[in-house]
């Protein structure tokens, strides 16, 4: 039901290391050509469904999910950096499972939450790379790589539309850590994108506070 996401991560051979290693075009040539060929597939591919699911139905797969390899919120070992922000928007959290890559103490370093917003609907997707990982784990984007000042987090969007729903992505990534949301929102109820620009807000506001927790590394040390 849920549009597959094309997500670009790169499991690296070598130990693992607890941080997210943000790669170019030119750093990795070889990956940038498996990427660029997988994107032209999904653009050839045609569409299987002509709308989103909707919130029950996302809830009603992700509980499925859960059932099916045994998780619940005890599980879960990396709580959401940026709830408290996305809940003074009027949303309320409505489900919520571990999710992204296995740590070496067990479990996995992300959690994958679910909100209720009025008319919408969010699925945020929240990782930290600063702990122990049973792989290293590389993202291929040029625009982060070249990103660097931190007192203005970048944050990349895309929306496409679909059957009476725009899908609004939102995402961040750091060496420790990536967060993306995805924004549901009914356009015959939803008629400005007043909720899209709250939670940009929230995600820009959560990307600062995570990166001054942060200590810079002395020049001559990076």
């Amino acid at each position: 039901m849920r549009m597959k996401r094309l997500v670009v991560l790169l499991m690296l051979a070598g130990s693992a290391q607890a941080e997210l290693d943000i790669q170019s075009s030119s750093d990795n040539p070889r990956g940038a050509e498996r990427i660029s060929k997988m994107q032209a597939a999904m653009r050839e591919r045609p569409t299987q469904t002509s709308s989103f699911p909707t919130l029950d139905q996302t809830n009603a797969a992700l509980n499925k999910a859960k059932l099916m390899v045994g998780l619940s919120a005890q599980s879960i070992k990396f709580h959401s950096p940026s709830r408290a922000a996305i809940e003074t928007l009027d949303c309320s959290l409505a489900n919520e499972a571990p999710s992204g890559v296995e740590r070496k103490d067990g479990g996995l370093n992300g959690v994958m939450s679910v909100y209720s917003c009025g008319a919408a609907y969010v699925v945020t997707y929240e990782y930290n790379y600063e702990v122990a990982l049973t792989q290293r784990v590389g993202v291929l984007d040029d625009d982060f790589a070249r990103h660097t000042d931190k007192l203005n987090p970048l944050i990349k969007t895309t929306a496409v539309s679909r059957g009476g729903t725009r899908l609004t992505m939102l995402r961040w990534l750091s060496p420790e850590n990536q967060i993306s949301y995805e924004v549901y929102a009914d356009l015959a109820t939803s008629v400005d994108d007043a909720l899209e620009q709250r939670l940009r807000t929230a995600l820009r506001d959560t990307a600062l506070r995570l990166s001054e927790a942060k200590p810079s590394a002395p020049e001559e040390a990076r």
